[in-house]
């Protein structure tokens, strides 16, 4: 799971070096296109070993996840380019405390007082990274946290497909319905990348593949609150990329609000010892 958050990090650092000009929309487009060959292989083999059907036994539900997801992907990469890149990670990480809120609305899931206690935490900690009301608001921090909360829908929607589709399809599928509609809105906005945007959507595409498999490795080799609390070290590479390539560095408040969400999310993945949780695609 180390390995898996330094290729997202990777991945992320990259999206933001295409920068504001280059569409987000075609971004992501380029993300799931340039993803596929590795899925088509594992699809291949995994047909020929197990006979994967390709029909979800969901499809209502797959989709609602694909699009979710999709949703979550542009926002956070119309963020990435416009924001310092530790925030951003940071803010991510607000991911399973909006799990804990809308499984509680979604799926009647009932939290802990602990739980409770870490949902203010980590609000306090968004707080003081988006800074609202204080004489400026971090717009790309915002809109990161909007991705976080749609994230969290798609999460919820794998943790039901997983009892009735394998990770592969569900990811084929996330891969599929992104393709498609950041393809779609591509088209007015498309730019002809140039060697450099080239050769950094070839290598952002490869990171989140490879990183995925890592992930999914991870979840099936230990258990779930071990690897979700490993997933935090994306904030320290995202302190440590911003810092080396763009010379960034958050302020006092954001670190502290970096530390509150990073805790309580970390106590969070603990208190739900013996849930399967699964991975969230990126």
């Amino acid at each position: 799971m180390l390995a898996a958050s330094g290729l997202f990090s990777a991945m992320f650092a990259m999206v933001k070096a295409l920068g504001p000009g280059f569409p987000n929309t075609e971004a992501a487009f380029f993300r799931a296109l340039l993803s596929l060959p590795l899925m088509a292989a594992l699809l291949w083999r995994s047909r020929r070993s197990t006979g994967l059907s390709l029909r979800p036994a969901r499809p209502a539900l797959m989709a609602a996840r694909g699009l979710f997801g999709c949703a979550a992907m542009l926002g956070f990469f119309y963020a990435l380019p416009r924001g310092k890149l530790a925030d951003l990670m940071i803010i991510s990480r607000t991911q399973p405390i909006f799990i804990t809120i809308l499984a509680r609305v979604i799926l009647g899931e009932r939290a802990s007082r602990l739980a409770l206690a870490c949902l203010v935490g980590g609000f306090a900690g968004a707080f003081l990274v988006i800074k609202p009301g204080l004489g400026w608001l971090n717009l790309p921090a915002a809109i990161a946290l909007g991705a976080a909360v749609l994230s969290a829908l798609a999460h919820l929607a794998v943790r039901q497909l997983n009892a009735t589709d394998p990770p592969l399809l569900i990811v084929l599928y996330f891969t599929l319905i992104v393709g498609t509609c950041s393809g779609l809105l591509s088209i007015p906005v498309f730019v002809v990348p140039d060697l450099r945007q080239l050769l950094l959507l070839v290598a952002l595409a490869q990171c989140a593949a490879f990183g995925q498999l890592l992930m999914t490795t991870a979840y099936g080799r230990d258990t779930a609150p071990v690897v979700a609390a490993s997933a935090y070290a994306i904030v320290l590479y995202g302190l440590l990329l911003g810092y080396l390539l763009w010379g960034e560095m958050p302020d006092g408040m954001a670190l502290l609000g970096g530390v509150l969400i990073v805790g309580a999310g970390v106590v969070l993945a603990f208190a739900r010892r013996g849930m399967v949780v699964p991975p969230s695609v990126s």
